[in-house]
């Protein structure tokens, strides 16, 4: 069976088209990312809060979770950071050593 230049094409811009449609993943976006990042972290930390109100030491201890929180902030932001980092080299290896 022969394929014509016009049917090549029309299978070369379909191809393309599911290449970048496959690149541009809406559930692989940073913003997509940050908000299951975001809604893992409001969920860990409703659960601390609701276990100190569980104890009666919810008031009391208020500054306390603030500074946490700020605190695994900071943490959660160098440990992506290392993640990316450790990944981008993982993968750059991979592809030296395919070259």
């Amino acid at each position: 069976m022969k394929i014509t230049k016009r049917q090549l094409r029309q299978i070369i811009k379909e191809e393309k088209a599911k290449l970048i449609n496959e690149a541009s993943m809406p559930e692989y976006s940073p913003q997509a990312i940050a908000d299951r990042i975001v809604e893992a972290a409001a969920n860990i930390i409703s659960d601390y809060v609701d276990w100190h109100a569980s104890q009666g030491r919810l008031s009391a201890v208020m500054n306390e979770i603030e500074a946490d929180a700020a605190q695994v902030a900071a943490l959660v932001k160098d440990e992506i950071e290392t993640q990316i980092l450790a990944l981008t080299d993982m993968y750059s290896d991979a592809q030296d050593r395919r070259w």
